[in-house]
């Protein structure tokens, strides 16, 4: 499980700062492997805050998927190693966004 959002009641982290958090991991794990969570519970901060983080979370997700789908993964550069690592077959990161919406 990868922490990739702060639980605080800080504002909403930027799509491009968590994509560039979890393209980080990716280099060093097998994305069938990841988990994307909340850094901790959001049970703290509103809901309104919570879902929105849990939103940016879910849409960085999403468009890592479909960089790798499209074959765009060099987009972002931390994507290098996960673009090498992973470049034919069935894409490994449709796991990444399966927790959060229920499919793939």
């Amino acid at each position: 499980m990868f922490g990739c959002v702060d639980p605080g009641n800080a504002p909403v982290p930027a799509l491009d700062s968590v994509k560039r958090k979890i393209a980080r991991v990716l280099e060093h794990l097998d994305p069938t492997r990841v988990l994307l969570a909340p850094d901790c519970g959001l049970m703290t901060i509103s809901r309104a805050l919570a879902r929105d983080k849990l939103k940016v979370m879910v849409q960085a997700a999403k468009e890592l998927r479909e960089l790798k789908l499209s074959g765009r993964a060099d987009h972002l550069p931390e994507l290098g190693a996960f673009r090498t690592r992973f470049s034919s077959g069935v894409s490994p990161p449709l796991r990444l966004i399966q927790s959060f919406t229920g499919g793939g």
